[in-house]
């Protein structure tokens, strides 16, 4: 039989595998790093043969087998029957073996798969089209100006190994190379020349000129022309993302926003025209290119070397930064929202350095706005982040019209909303039921629980409530479920000595629902056991976090922001541990066996304690209260016991004070779905969605100027609204459903001169406030705030006389009353105020207007202030009488009146007699009006506003804060940005436009305030301008020494090349030998001696750390580090001559980096200063203001 040669033997494996009924494609000659791979199968992997017929050898075949381990899943060997005995010596193991014959094919040994294969090295074999067809199919960005090598490097790291032989393996299969080589394609001499021009249209301009390549090189360019047109179609057919770039507000620090594009943007800040070049040049960057970390858990960023890396950096120092905190510590800052509160040398406030440093913070994030959208694959990166965490959130509907609920009372029916709110509640893990108030949240929770109960969902549920509305609760419950045993648990029935025994019947008795007082609530301790248990579990997870931590990151961090976590949880394990004193048998919550919580009112639960760096923070307490710890802990507790589920929120106005209220409700109700995104600590949060601001005002406690920390803004709301709607539902009682009410009834009352005089009054405090004439516990902004409210409401309240006219309040609130009350025979009437309540002997509101009442003829009997009724009992039968008409009028205030009381059944009017503080007041005040068992048709809402005094101010945002909050509950169209909820205390500026009528006072003082600090920027910015004139002129004369230092290492690294071997041992060890090392501790008179023609100097200023010495030549000191032993000196010196090349890659790096440094200064010089012209156009406008104003004052 004739021996076979390589190629026969390829051909029969070729026509073999084509014949084994598989998807398969065959490349021959593929060329594999150094190695030519005889045949290539590509199935849903890359599968290599390597052929040996009876005429080869294996000589080459081990470096063959590493570069197959490189680029193949799976390997065989083929050979002929003279390899056949052999070969399995020859192979790794996992390596296949097929033996080919002329007349037959065996598989000796089929492969295993190959567990050393690289997806890098497969990849290598794509073209560019290819890559980015993966890229496309991997949602990541196009990557449209990087190498090659750069993609294949990304493609590598954002996708697991086995996904990527799989998608390698299809854009293989699939390969066509009749797209790009035309006619060429089987023209090319022979495989291996196509694979030739293949490798050379990816690698083009690598400068093949040789002429043996020139028509190869020819038809490669043309192939990759091809190529790279089909590339840009790949990018221009990629699906948009649902959330545009355009849509989307960044902020630094966000966690959606990579480590990698924070690093990019610092080098961008300190001007780094090309970080790859840089962080090659670099010595501190070389081997760690990241300037930035980003610790995970505890959302913390660390900025490395801020002082090294921004200390001479004239755009750290000048442009973004100020020299004694440079950008770097401002962008460390940013990170993690820390405030910038920059202190003296003698540690007291420095006014003028934080106004300065601010401003830096504002550009520095003005400019990260700008930078991350001017580059393509910087969009697609951030879009795709941001739409993997928010898009497809739609708002979830749920239809509950089969629902019958068979033992509900035959005379109640569920509207369709409250049925669907049932439904939402049985088959959602955790609820909130945000109902306007008055819309039946009661009736829903209720038949939740009760259709949960009978299907086997929920057997034990318990409703939180507060203490004034248990016993209606009660009430309530039996009357929509007549035969349900309810277990009422208040402060009456929980005394100590019974509280056993309510709880050992709440743990064993089965009862439809147990409804638990707020007070009573509280007093239902988890076991200690419990708590430790549970917060040991968050201890032993942070643990966890700090061993993925490399050791290198724990050193540069110092104290891993971990650690501090972990000391966090300590703590509350003691706070959570206070008072709770556990006896033996005691039945603590965890014990009770609840299957789902409803709190109703759930509002009052809101202050969670905040995990932040956000530090006084207006409106928002990040201490949080021990109260909302504990219902946090219980809420845990259910959720944990019922498989993440049991939890159900009631309240009419979930955002009281802030936005951020949101983030409470989401921690009790979705901590999941935070968690999933990293939005669960809230600085991450309020990255994503707020922006905290330091501003600069009138200091409430009288101490001139101060910052104040705020929201200023909250965006990307359409996805905060979505994400909160998967556990939140809404319901905006409508028009139909309740009595028509068509507008408010303004009644508008002129100033009174007295009145007017004492606005004045308060104008002149705020001066003295401003001046720093007043002590902080004598007067402030916040003091001034409540005074205007309370004069406004009567002058009386601020120890003033009151006339009761036309002027009065209470006499045009009287009026209104007393005609209602003639004119709808046996209406109701509510007036709230929350001034001036019942109080003692002294002057108050509530009984003025009463006696007013009286003298008009309304029987006293039928007038009634809510403070006067102080048990449950009392104000239940109360309510009966104001429903049955007995009772025609109550006043009270927002908090006793507007929470609970069922009394719309003959309620014609309301009156706002003064102006309640938040939007939740104003919902709670009017949902006792409008809302259905209303007898009424139409009725009336009257609010009383002083022209000229706080009243009008108030109501405007109010009602401005309101809308938004109801827009954004239901999900409706709405801007995606708006300003917090809550700013109750006014500005100096805002008094002063109050106290002359003008509101152009407000922007008088703003302006004011606007020069004041231009002016300090100014002044900071002229003192840059002189430091950075004084380093330009040291580094000009610096330069040339530089200049010199590396033209003469130039030499002395020729001349250190020229030195024999043999005498450079000999000297060294000769020096070592004769040089008592341990001895030498400070500088030499003279040198410590000579080598190879280097004088030996200690230097002036020794390391301790590290003592090194100076080798001197031509005028250059040279550092190397020094050993106290003689054997370590001799390596060193050995290591210094022989790599004194490095030498002069030191000079050059100094001399460019330098070089820079001065180029970056003078550019900086040469640019026009921007505060002095932002000062004069400042000035300008506050000039022309303050004569436009002065000249109306003299018309008048």
């Amino acid at each position: 039989m004739d021996t076979m040669n390589a190629e026969e033997i390829t051909n029969i494996l070729q026509a073999y595998l084509e014949t084994q009924g598989k998807d398969v494609r065959i490349y021959r000659e593929k060329k594999i790093g150094a190695a030519i791979c005889d045949l290539m199968a590509v199935t849903d992997i890359l599968i290599g043969y390597e052929v040996k017929s009876d005429l080869d050898n294996y000589s080459r075949l081990s470096s063959q087998i590493k570069a197959y381990d490189l680029f193949f899943n799976k390997n065989y060997i083929v050979v002929s029957s003279g390899h056949e005995k052999t070969v399995a010596d020859k192979i790794p193991a996992y390596w296949g073996i097929i033996c080919i014959n002329s007349d037959c094919v065996v598989c000796e040994r089929p492969a295993r798969v190959n567990k050393y294969a690289s997806a890098e090295q497969q990849l290598s074999m794509l073209w560019e089209v290819e890559l980015k067809n993966l890229l496309v199919r991997n949602n990541m960005p196009a990557y449209a100006l990087k190498s090659r090598q750069f993609i294949i490097g990304e493609l590598t790291k954002a996708v697991c190994k086995s996904k990527l032989f799989s998608q390698i393996a299809a854009e293989l299969k699939s390969r066509n190379y009749a797209l790009f080589y035309g006619d060429e394609g089987g023209g090319v001499e022979n495989i291996f020349g196509r694979e030739l021009i293949d490798k050379l249209s990816d690698a083009i301009g690598d400068n093949f000129t040789l002429d043996k390549w020139i028509e190869i090189f020819g038809r490669a360019k043309g192939i990759s022309e091809r190529k790279h047109s089909a590339a840009l179609k790949v990018e221009k057919t990629r699906k948009p993302h649902a959330i545009s770039y355009k849509d989307i507000e960044v902020s630094l620090g966000a966690p959606w926003i990579s480590t990698d594009i924070v690093n990019d943007f610092i080098y961008h800040i300190l001007n780094f025209d090309d970080p790859e070049i840089y962080k090659k040049r670099s010595a501190w960057l070389k081997y760690d290119p990241y300037i930035v970390y980003y610790e995970e858990v505890t959302g913390s960023w660390f900025v490395r070397d801020k002082d090294f890396l921004g200390a001479d950096n004239p755009n750290a120092i000048i442009k973004y930064g100020i020299k004694r905190y440079n950008a770097l510590h401002i962008i460390e800052a940013i990170l993690n929202l820390r405030e910038i509160r920059l202190k003296d040398s003698r540690g007291k406030y420095d006014e003028r350095s934080t106004i300065a440093a601010l401003e830096k913070q504002r550009l520095i994030c003005d400019e990260f706005k700008a930078w991350i959208w001017r580059d393509e694959d910087r969009i697609w990166e951030v879009e795709e982040a941001y739409n993997a965490m928010f898009d497809g959130l739609a708002v979830p509907e749920y239809d509950g019209r089969a629902l019958i609920f068979p033992d509900m009372c035959k005379d109640i029916k569920l509207y369709g909303y409250q049925k669907d709110a049932v439904q939402k509640i049985i088959s959602s893990p955790n609820t909130l039921l945000a109902f306007d108030v008055g819309a039946g949240k009661t009736y829903i929770m209720i038949a939740a629980a009760m259709e949960m109960r009978r299907q086997g969902i929920s057997r034990k549920n318990m409703f939180v409530v507060p203490n004034n509305i248990a016993g209606q609760w009660a009430l309530m419950f039996t009357t929509l479920y007549p035969s349900a045993k309810v277990l009422v648990i208040e402060p009456k029935t929980f005394k100590k000595e019974m509280r056993h025994k309510v709880l050992e019947q709440a743990q064993c008795g089965d009862y439809d629902g147990i409804i638990v007082a707020y007070s009573c609530f509280e007093l239902i301790n988890l076991s200690k056991e419990y708590v430790a248990a549970s917060l040991e579990e968050k201890v032993s997870e942070l643990r966890s976090a700090i061993h993925g931590l490399t050791a290198d990151r724990i050193y540069r961090w110092g104290e891993v922001p971990i650690e501090r976590e972990i000391k966090y949880v300590n703590s509350l394990i003691g706070g959570l541990m206070d008072g709770v004193n556990s006896a033996l048998g005691e039945i603590t919550f965890e014990k009770l066996g609840i299957n789902t919580l409803f709190v109703d009112e759930a509002h009052n639960f809101k202050n969670i304690p905040l995990r932040t760096n956000l530090k006084n923070l207006r409106g928002i307490n990040v201490t949080g209260s021990q109260k909302c710890l504990n219902m946090l802990e219980k809420v845990r507790c259910v959720q944990k016991q019922n498989g993440g589920r049991g939890v159900v929120f009631a309240t009419g106005t979930p955002l009281c004070n802030s936005i951020s209220d949101v983030y409470a409700l989401q921690m009790y109700l979705q901590p999941d779905a935070l968690q999933k995104r990293r939005l669960d600590r809230f600085d991450s949060w309020v990255k994503t969605f707020a922006r905290p601001e330091q501003v600069c005002e009138i200091d409430v406690n009288a101490s001139g100027y101060r910052f104040v920390r705020r929201f200023s803004k909250f965006f990307n709301l359409p996805e905060l609204s979505r994400l909160f709607a998967q556990v939140s539902v809404f319901y905006a009682t409508d028009d139909g459903d309740l009595p028509e009410f068509s507008a408010y009834n303004d009644v508008v009352i002129d100033r009174s001169e007295e009145l007017a005089a004492y606005i004045d009054e308060i104008c002149v405090r705020t001066e003295k406030i401003r001046s720093k004439k007043v002590a902080a516990t004598q007067d402030n902004m916040l003091k001034i705030t409540t005074d205007g409210r309370k004069a406004a409401l009567d002058l009386a309240l601020v120890g003033k006389e009151q006339k009761y006219d036309n002027t009065s309040k209470i006499f045009n609130c009287a009026e209104n009353v007393l005609r209602i009350y003639k004119e709808y025979e046996g209406c109701t009437q509510l007036i709230f105020c929350d001034y001036s309540t019942p109080c003692g002997a002294n002057f108050s509101v509530y009984k003025k207007l009463q006696m007013q009442l009286v003298l008009a003829g309304i029987p006293e009997k039928e007038i009634a202030f809510i403070h006067s009724y102080t048990s449950e009992i009392s104000r239940v039968k109360l309510y009966s009488d104001f429903n049955a008409g007995k009772v025609r009028i109550i006043i009270g205030s927002t908090f006793k009146l507007g929470l609970g009381a069922n009394v719309q059944k003959k309620l014609k009017a309301i009156h706002h007699i003064d102006v309640p503080w938040r939007p939740a007041d104003m919902v709670q005040r009017e949902g006792r009006i409008l809302r259905r068992g209303n007898d009424n048709d139409e009725v009336f809402i009257y609010r009383y506003i002083i022209k000229g005094s706080f009243d009008a101010y108030s109501w405007q945002i109010l009602e401005t804060k309101q809308r938004f909050i109801s827009q954004f509950l239901s999900g409706s169209s709405y801007s995606r940005t708006a300003s917090d909820l809550e700013n109750n205390v006014l500005t100096y500026s805002e008094v002063k436009a109050l106290a002359v009528s003008d509101p152009r006072m407000k922007l008088l003082a703003e302006k004011e305030n606007e020069l004041r600090n231009l002016h300090v920027l100014y002044m900071q910015e002229l003192e840059a301008r002189e430091d950075a004139a004084h380093t330009v002129s040291l580094l000009e004369e610096r330069i040339p020494v530089l200049e010199a230092e590396y033209d003469a290492t130039l030499k002395n690294a020729a001349y250190v090349l020229s030195l024999k071997k043999e005498r450079l041992n000999r000297e060294i060890k000769w020096v070592c030998e004769g040089i008592n090392w341990a001895g030498i501790s400070a500088p030499q008179d003279e040198p410590l001696g000579e080598i190879c023609g280097f004088a030996i100097n200690l230097p002036v200023s020794q390391s301790e750390k590290q003592p090194y010495l100076l080798l001197s030549r031509s005028g250059v000191n040279y550092i190397m580090e020094m050993s106290a032993t003689v054997n370590g000196n001799i390596r060193r010196f050995a290591n210094f001559f022989g790599n004194f090349s490095k030498q002069v890659d030191i000079k050059v790096n100094l001399l460019n980096t330098e070089k820079e440094r001065l180029e970056g200064l003078k550019q900086q010089l040469a640019a026009p200063l921007v505060y002095d012209k932002k000062f004069a156009v400042s000035k300008v406008e506050y000039d022309s203001l303050l004569n436009d104003m002065r000249e109306n004052i003299f018309r008048e």
